[in-house]
């Protein structure tokens, strides 16, 4: 049985096997989603983010955690315990991905995002965008005390504290750093970081920097009607490819029938895999299909073929082909079972 690693490094080669000329390549913009899915373990029900938004507090079961390029390929699948607060696996998963883009954004759903998370994205060039229920009951921090504002002031609470920030800037640098070249697990440091680090200067500091970075993109929201659908239409992307992804893993009614942790890992990783393969299909069919309409005359449209999505199910046979032949002769079925010389007796 292949391990879990020798599964990504397959998902990495097929990713770099990708043809700049394919029409749909254009597509690609080096942006990553993050969304999770949720897998069943032995037993237990099937959940999905869009299914029930108790299905995390339940305890158990997995989570499948994609990161997902705009170009639909998925960059990196990992199984994560229920009962956790996703956010601390979105850095993880951008550091440890191994295909060439390099993201600039990120798009995550409610549970993707916190304060450190936020600090920590800035630090390392990301900036997170994600999509946050109930935005409108969120404080926003004003950059001095005493600053008010004629329209939105009452969406402003306390004043961000600068001197925190730059006292300890050296020390987030470190942090951020030893992240980066693999000393520290961003996993790690973002579980101690939680609300019961209040105490931690580190913590506070990351804090405080996150609600900066968090004010901004808030405000950037209110305002920015294009932002806004933008962030819709990422996280409505990778929904998408969850039911597509659970479309493909119809064996044993989705259930991961095996506790290991590295074994359902690799179930979660021949999933994406799988999924890449079919994509990877997909798409020079549907060029080809654009290519011959271009040679009848048809007209292409750029904006028309930005919405078309590898995310196709009706040319996928997912339990192969049936070849019959109905002139074919039958066998003789004349079968006489042999019950022994006792059957008369009995």
């Amino acid at each position: 049985m292949a391990s879990s690693n020798a599964i990504t490094a397959a998902s990495v080669r097929l990713r770099s096997r990708q043809q700049p000329s394919d029409p749909l390549r254009f597509r690609q913009r080096n942006l990553h989603r993050s969304h999770a899915q949720r897998p069943p373990q032995r037993g237990f029900p099937l959940f999905h983010p869009q299914e029930s938004a108790n299905s995390r507090a339940l305890g158990f079961g997995g989570i499948a955690y994609h990161h997902i390029a705009d170009n639909y390929i998925v960059l990196f699948s990992r199984f994560i315990p229920c009962g956790v607060w996703e956010a601390v696996y979105i850095i993880e998963g951008l550091l440890e991905q191994e295909s060439e883009a390099a993201p600039k954004e990120i798009h995550a759903d409610t549970q993707g995002q916190s304060f450190p998370v936020f600090g920590l994205a800035y630090l390392f060039g990301f900036e997170l965008l994600p999509r946050i229920r109930n935005f409108r009951d969120l404080t926003f921090h004003r950059p001095e005390a005493g600053i008010a504002y004629r329209h939105i002031d009452a969406l402003f609470g306390e004043p961000i504290n600068w001197r925190l920030i730059e006292g300890h800037w050296q020390d987030l640098m470190k942090v951020a750093i030893s992240i980066r070249e693999g000393e520290l697990s961003s996993i790690t440091l973002l579980r101690r970081l939680r609300h019961d680090s209040k105490r931690n200067k580190i913590y506070r500091a990351y804090r405080e920097l996150g609600r900066v970075k968090r004010t901004m993109v808030l405000l950037r929201y209110i305002s920015d009607a294009a932002l806004r659908e933008n962030i819709t239409r990422a996280t409505n992307m990778v929904e998408s490819y969850n039911n597509f992804a659970k479309w493909i893993g119809f064996g044993n009614n989705g259930v991961i029938a095996d506790n290991e942790p590295e074994e359902q890992e690799k179930a979660i990783k021949f999933n994406t895999l799988v999924a890449d393969l079919i994509m990877y299909q997909t798409t020079p069919d549907m060029s080809l299909v654009l290519n011959q309409l271009r040679t009848e005359g048809e007209t292409m449209h750029r904006a028309d073929v930005a919405i078309m999505s590898p995310y196709q199910e009706d040319n996928v046979r997912r339990f192969g082909d049936y070849i019959y032949a109905l002139n074919a002769p039958l066998d003789d079925m004349e079968v006489n079972p042999d019950l022994g010389e006792d059957a008369n007796a009995a």
